[in-house]
């Protein structure tokens, strides 16, 4: 094996996520001259900014157009991959885990390590088994988080072999008056509206229906609020109906996936998150860079993340009014906003720098290789 590491990402696609970001940043912000990178996506090319950013960086992505279900012809093309790159290390992110195994178990793949970006039930989904005999069998796992930690020992009876807290662009986020401005003023936002900030994908764990609740009832007592969502997904038809039905459609906007989050968590006062179930929300993170309070259900790393009535205010899970209560305190005190986001921007410049990351996942591939020198290609 040369002395560079050749590290070969496979994810399921590099549309809009969590998992995306951590990955193109791995690949992106890697010390060139000590790691090569390649990544592959089971499905098909997309439109996603981290896909962009990888392609316009000169990184090799392969897609493998996979199908719904199994796909046997996707799993050949996975395995001409791996026979012509010569990976040192493969780094599966999400369910692909399963769709990898096969080729360590065969010799193809001389290293594996696995990112658990989310609490273990949620994160590679059934059959568990098959999972579970993955990471006993040869994959070196990394959760982001202690919560997703405890997870895999919980569900599976194996634990992890490090924890590595997800890492953003912390001065990325910074805020831009200008384009706050320019934001807030498309919006219709007045100076002294406060406007809700939510950046999820449109799908059933982020639980939306219970943010328009809240929103809602906080519209009552705070009439000069509005609520802005950033993502998209199966949900959006739905949200778009209640949104309409309980006549919010003059305060809420759906601004579907965007690649100006930093942009719009600028525009923003307070982020809100009302998720079900949570690995560690980068998109937490971000707001807390770019400066915001976090409202925010205390479910999975999220209390990892927000630091309750330092950073924010954590409520329960699925509880529409103390949701609303929470949005209502910050609504209502300008001085308690400005207070917790300072906290929370020294506490993502602290904790969650990317480059703190990638060197913690660099050293990891390395410790990785040692452990299994006389291996070959």
């Amino acid at each position: 094996m040369s002395e560079r590491i050749k590290v070969m990402h496979v994810i399921h696609d590099l549309g809009f996520g969590g998992a995306q970001r951590v990955l193109a940043n791995l690949v992106l912000g890697r010390h060139a001259n000590r790691f090569d990178a390649t990544v592959v996506s089971l499905f098909a090319a997309g439109d996603g900014v981290d896909q962009r950013a990888l392609e316009a960086a000169g990184i090799q992505v392969h897609f493998l157009d996979k199908k719904p279900g199994f796909d046997f012809q996707a799993l050949k093309k996975l395995g001409r991959v791996i026979k012509e790159w010569k990976p040192d290390l493969v780094h599966t992110h999400g369910y692909v885990v399963r769709c990898a195994w096969p080729f360590r178990a065969l010799g193809m793949v001389p290293r594996m390590v696995h990112t658990v970006h989310n609490v273990a039930e949620q994160d590679s989904g059934k059959p568990y088994w098959m999972t579970g005999l993955c990471y006993r069998l040869g994959v070196n796992t990394v959760a982001v988080g202690g919560v997703v930690a405890e997870s895999v020992k919980r569900l599976h009876g194996v634990a992890v072999r490090q924890v590595i807290f997800n890492g953003i662009e912390v001065e990325k986020y910074r805020v831009a008056p200008a384009r706050r401005a320019a934001l807030r003023s498309s919006w219709g936002a007045k100076d002294g509206d406060v406007v809700f900030v939510c950046v999820a994908s449109l799908t059933q764990k982020k639980n939306h229906p219970l943010l328009l609740a809240a929103f809602a009832s906080l519209q009552e007592a705070v009439p000069d609020t509005q609520l802005i969502l950033v993502g998209d997904g199966d949900q959006r038809a739905a949200l778009e109906t209640e949104i309409e039905g309980r006549g919010l459609s003059g305060q809420v906007r759906l601004l579907g996936n965007r690649d100006d989050v930093a942009d719009v968590l600028s525009a923003a006062d307070v982020f809100v998150l009302s998720s079900d179930k949570e690995g560690m929300p980068l998109s937490a993170m971000e707001a807390m860079a770019a400066g915001k309070p976090v409202v925010a259900t205390r479910v999975g790393g999220v209390p990892e993340v927000v630091r309750d009535f330092v950073d924010g205010v954590l409520v329960e899970a699925g509880d529409a009014e103390g949701l609303a209560e929470a949005m209502r305190c910050l609504a209502a005190d300008r001085a308690r906003r400005s207070v917790m986001g300072a906290a929370a921007l020294r506490r993502a410049e602290s904790e969650f720098g990317v480059r703190r990351m990638i060197d913690q996942y660099e050293a990891f591939y390395e410790r990785v290789v040692a452990r299994h020198p006389g291996v070959g290609r």
